[in-house]
């Protein structure tokens, strides 16, 4: 009996899964080739010139004052000397944990557009499920896809609307 039973569940598992309609998505080409993560890497390539610039103005900065430091060397205490080597070894320290912690907060700011894209992205696709001509009950990652009909690829639409919907994300840093 448990066997008809199984066996009958599995039939009408069968003819389930062949009643759903897939649509291949494939998120990492549609964020790639999105107007959006192109403004993102800008605003991000934009800063980290910045930082550039600024990390060669406080080396320029350092050197001075190491060198400073070190032509005093003759003229005062070895107390005065170790003092001020202390300060300076402080004062690099802050620049090194500063500028590990804009990298960081660059590196975070470019995860959180990539989530954001990606929940439109979905959002997208959702909308899309119920327009005319879109009719489809599972959309999947064509990342994990092995073969699909070519007409089951809705990424080229995906990637248009995104591009009309969401053009640029403001990165705080």
């Amino acid at each position: 009996m448990k066997k008809i039973a199984v066996t009958i569940l599995f039939f009408l598992f069968l003819n389930t899964a062949h009643a759903a309609e897939i649509a291949i998505v494939d998120v990492e080409q549609i964020i790639e080739n999105s107007i959006v993560l192109k403004n993102v890497k800008k605003q991000l390539e934009k800063k980290k010139t910045q930082l550039q610039k600024e990390i060669e103005k406080k080396e320029a900065e350092l050197n001075t004052k190491r060198q400073n430091i070190i032509n005093q060397s003759s003229v005062i205490s070895q107390e005065a000397m170790e003092k001020k080597m202390e300060i300076f070894q402080k004062e690099v320290f802050n620049f090194q944990q500063y500028m590990k912690s804009t990298e960081e907060n660059m590196k975070k700011s470019h995860q959180d557009a990539i989530m954001e894209i990606n929940d439109e992205i979905k959002h997208i696709v959702k909308k899309m499920r119920n327009k005319e001509g879109y009719k489809f009950d599972i959309a999947i990652s064509s990342s994990a896809l092995i073969y699909s009909k070519e007409n089951l690829d809705i990424s080229a639409e995906v990637l248009r609307t995104l591009n009309k919907n969401l053009r640029n994300i403001k990165i705080n840093l």
